[in-house]
């Protein structure tokens, strides 16, 4: 979602999420399956709190491991930081 302020445009990353995200809903931000959610997270990539024998991801942590994150931009070998390209959404 975009918000106005002092009419510059702020994205803010996962906005409409709740602030302690379950593992359903680190799927559903990320677009990705149940395992692939899990191995992320005991992997450490993703950090998370345990209450109890429950998972819970504070959106904080989801937003800091997207941006530590990079992918190949178009296959051509180029390495390109997710950060960059949520902050390109402001323009």
């Amino acid at each position: 979602m975009i918000m106005q302020e002092n009419t510059a445009a702020i994205y803010i990353p996962f906005e409409s999420y709740p602030d302690l995200m379950t593992v359903d809903d680190i799927q559903t931000a990320l677009g990705i399956g149940r395992n692939t959610a899990y191995k992320f997270i005991n992997g450490g990539d993703i950090q998370c709190l345990k209450i109890g024998r429950s998972i819970r991801v504070p959106k904080q942590y989801l937003v800091d491991f997207v941006y530590r994150s990079c992918y190949n931009d178009l296959g051509n070998g180029k390495q390109i930081c997710a950060g960059a390209v949520i902050d390109r959404r402001l323009t």
